[in-house]
């Protein structure tokens, strides 16, 4: 009487070893299952710009709406065409052509490095922005609109400036060879007045000395310009 039982035991065995084998055939997800599994992308962030460089800055940042490092501007309060003047000091000399920050734009004269120990004046621009390269960057973001800088008629003395990379071999003299680093042109309240080169106004330089900023010795002081605190800064435009 056992074997039939021993048979239909085996028989059932079979079966469910079929019906496993059937479950568990394919390791592919269904549909619905493969929804279930996808991870969602986050959009892209239109403000969001590389800012990958030398200074080690963070790959993937959001652009600065003030335009200064340090989140606030100290000229060009009423305009937004991408314009603006920032105060801070800087201890890495020149003012160059699209210089890469070099202390992770913490410098402006309210920065974590408000001293601007081992900045640039790159620094003191924020994320998305850059020193002012020449007059006619400054007039293609509106430096002639609305100018609270350039045009206030101030040069009583000295006492303010706001400097770009503006291009020159001296004599007061703009030109466009980016490799010509006599005099700092920028826009602010000095003695020296620059005719031929607006929106920018003035000049500084071992000639024309302006309190806080420095310059070395010969005919090259956009090459060789440093800066202390208060006094001015740098005209950062929009990239």
């Amino acid at each position: 009487m056992r074997r039939p039982l021993v048979a239909a035991s085996a028989v059932l065995l079979s079966l469910c070893a079929a019906a496993a084998c059937t479950s568990f055939s394919s390791s592919e997800p269904s549909a619905a299952d493969a929804g279930d599994d996808r991870a969602v992308l986050p959009k892209d962030d239109a403000s969001a710009v590389s800012d990958a460089g030398p200074d080690g800055h963070d790959a993937s940042a959001v652009v600065s709406t003030s335009g200064c490092a340090d989140g606030t501007r100290e000229g060009f309060l009423g305009s937004d065409a991408g314009i603006a003047a920032c105060e801070g000091a800087w201890t890495v000399p020149g003012i160059f052509v699209d210089a890469s920050a070099q202390c992770g734009r913490a410098a402006g004269n309210t920065g974590a490095a408000s001293n601007g120990l081992g900045c640039g004046a790159a620094d003191l621009c924020g994320v998305g922005w850059h020193v002012c390269r020449d007059r006619t960057d400054v007039l293609a973001h509106g430096g002639d609109v609305a100018n609270d800088v350039c045009t206030s008629g101030l040069q009583t003395g000295g006492s303010t400036f706001y400097a770009t990379a503006q291009p020159s071999a001296g004599g007061n003299v703009c030109v466009m060879d980016t490799t010509k680093v006599d005099d700092v042109f920028g826009c602010g309240d000095t003695s020296s007045v620059v005719n031929g080169c607006a929106p920018l106004v003035t000049s500084i330089g071992t000639f024309a000395p302006v309190s806080g900023f420095a310059f070395g010795t010969g005919a090259n002081e956009r090459a060789t310009v440093t800066k202390g605190p208060g006094n001015g800064g740098v005209l950062c435009c929009r990239d």
